[in-house]
Formats: structure tokens, C-alpha cells, sequence
């Protein structure tokens, strides 16, 4: 693991050796087992957390500065060069980039969930298989643009569908995982009672509410 090399990347600000044993803390004498397993360590915390939340932008760029650090201090530990290619966020898509990318014709909410779900878990598979640090940038990287598209189509799709009052719906947490599947099922069994559209309403509010905040974000608002 570590090690990026990019003839077209721009050379980080150089490192002690005593700033990157303080990074993974360490003390001498250290030997190579010890710099890679604390690098490990610390690389599969952050790619674990991609994995399990969704990924907010902002707080994806100051656990992208935290990779950095664990990238340049496991270099300095191992006396090689180190050069580093920033990674650029992708901007949020307007509606036909969003369709695109969701591969939709029309605006169903049906299929926008089945999409999201297939992407989402095929992105996630990619990260859960990257072992450096470029392979996890990148995968995670995929994953903010299909979540992007998702939020944006959602607000819009959701909007449509939502007839309760938004009191019902509570607190939600931008962050907060989907189960995308669970929505699904419950969207196609609405109508088999009241109760069960009940239930499905204050799920899709929940969603809702969730992806406004994150849209906002995203916004600057």
C-alpha cells in the first residue's frame, strides 16, 4: 500500500520525520511492519466510514486532507518520493446530467430507487475492494456523483409524492444512511392499505428531508 506516483501531480509540503511518527504515533525504533500496519490502520478507518455514510462533500474534502497526511507521512517513514494528484469533488448535476447518470427516461421514483440501489452497492463494492489511497479517492469519487444525482432526482420525484404534513416526518441527519431497498417495498406495497401508505409517507418524508438538507449543502444556502 502507499506510494502515489503521478508524473502529473504536484509535489505535497515537505514532512519531518517527527511530524509523520506524531500522524500515526509512533515512536522510535520503528521498523516497517510498524509504519504499515499503523497505515493500515488508519486507511481502512476513513475507507470504512465512506462506506457506511453517506458521503457529504464537505466532510469528505477534511477526511481527503487526512488520507493526504497518511499518504505523505507513510512515504517520509519509507524514504520514498511522494507526489500527489488533487482530486477534484464533482459539481452537483443539473436534471439531465442526474438522468444520465441514473440511466432514467422517465420521472419515476420506482426506478430512480432501483437505480440508486444497483449503483450504490456496485460503487461501494469498488471501495471495499480499493487498497490504496488513489483507489479509494477515485471510487469514492464515483460513488458523490451517483449520490449527487440521487439527491437532486429524489427532491424532485419525492416532491411529487409526498401528501402528509412534514410535522410527522421529525429530525433527520444528512449524513444518514438510505436503505434504499426497504423504500422500495414499501412504495410498491402503499397501496394495499391505509396504514401501509401511511408508513410509506413518513419513510419518503424522512428521505426527503434528508436529501433537502444535503442539496442545500451543496448549494451553499
Amino acid at each position: 500500500m502507499g506510494g502515489v506516483q503521478n508524473e502529473s501531480s504536484t509535489k505535497l509540503q515537505s514532512m519531518t520525520r517527527q511530524e509523520a511518527f506524531e500522524i500515526f504515533q509512533l515512536e522510535e525504533p520503528i521498523d516497517a511492519d510498524n509504519v504499515s500496519d499503523a497505515y493500515e490502520e488508519s486507511f481502512f478507518t476513513i475507507r470504512d466510514y465512506f462506506l457506511k455514510n453517506t458521503v457529504v462533500p464537505q466532510l469528505f474534502v477534511s477526511r481527503l486532507q487526512r488520507l493526504k497526511k497518511f499518504e505523505q507521512a507513510f512515504c517520509v517513514l519509507q524514504d520514498q518520493p511522494l507526489k500527489w494528484e488533487e482530486p477534484k469533488l464533482p459539481s452537483q448535476p443539473d436534471h439531465e446530467e442526474a438522468m444520465k447518470i441514473m440511466s432514467l427516461k422517465s420521472s419515476s421514483l420506482e426506478e430512480l430507487l432501483k437505480s440508486y440501489e444497483g449503483r450504490v452497492t456496485e460503487k461501494r463494492m469498488f471501495i471495499a475492494q480499493s487498497w490504496t489511497i488513489p483507489e479509494v479517492v477515485k471510487n469514492t469519487l464515483e460513488l458523490v456523483a451517483v449520490q449527487q444525482a440521487y439527491h437532486l432526482l429524489f427532491e424532485e420525484f419525492g416532491q411529487a409524492e409526498f401528501t402528509t404534513s412534514k410535522e410527522m416526518v421529525g429530525e433527520v441527519k444528512a449524513a444518514e444512511q438510505i436503505d434504499s431497498g426497504v423504500l422500495l417495498k414499501k412504495l410498491k406495497s402503499r397501496s394495499e392499505s391505509d396504514e401501509a401508505n401511511l408508513d410509506f409517507q413518513h419513510s419518503l418524508g424522512k428521505e426527503l428531508a434528508r436529501v433537502k438538507k444535503l442539496n442545500k449543502l451543496l448549494r451553499g444556502a
